[in-house]
């Protein structure tokens, strides 16, 4: 095979797959890619925006604190204080980040 035929390739030699998943782990507030609200009288957490839809979607809170909840436009500080307020006063909102991990 002459240099002329030859495939060109931008990789290193040898090539391999990785096989892998992505994971969300607790971050720093300053690379986090998304927030998390564990709610401890549920032993549950839930990404801040699911919790959001699902509480809309629920039928549990009136209008008016719907209306309360959509005035606090994305600001993690009043969506914690809402939570507190209307679901659960221990409830607290932690940093994320996806990392991908590989499985041996």
């Amino acid at each position: 095979m002459t240099s002329e035929n030859r495939d060109v390739d931008c990789q290193a030699a040898p090539r391999f797959w990785v096989v892998g998943d992505y994971e969300w782990v607790a971050a720093n507030e300053g690379n986090a890619e998304r927030y998390s609200v564990y709610l401890p009288n549920a032993a549950e957490s839930y990404p801040v925006e699911d919790y959001i839809e699902s509480t809309k979607e629920d039928g549990e809170f009136s209008d008016e604190q719907l209306q309360e909840l959509d005035e606090c436009n994305n600001d993690y500080d009043e969506i914690l204080e809402w939570i507190q307020y209307y679901e659960d006063e221990g409830a607290e909102l932690f940093p994320e980040k996806k990392i991908h991990i590989t499985h041996n």
